[in-house]
């Protein structure tokens, strides 16, 4: 359930002219939902350690204007 409510992919790309492939490809051949899957983790481990739900969601606000802006999140 945590993989269907978490949404972003990484479009970087890597290689080189027809063998050009994103980060998000070779995720999702690895194990698909495998970013939402290590976030749902990161946010359980943080909830562990005292970090504030607060300080949570205003940091992932923070990651994703600026993953967008420059370009490593879309």
């Amino acid at each position: 359930m945590s993989v269907d409510m978490f949404w972003a992919t990484i479009p970087i790309e890597i290689g080189v002219g027809e063998e050009m492939t994103t980060i998000q490809e070779i995720l999702d051949g690895i194990m698909p939902g495998i970013l939402g899957m290590a976030a749902f983790w990161i946010y359980y481990w943080l909830l562990s350690k005292k970090i504030s739900p607060n300080w949570l969601i205003i940091w992932t606000m923070v990651l994703g204007v600026v993953g967008a802006l420059f370009g490593f999140l879309a």
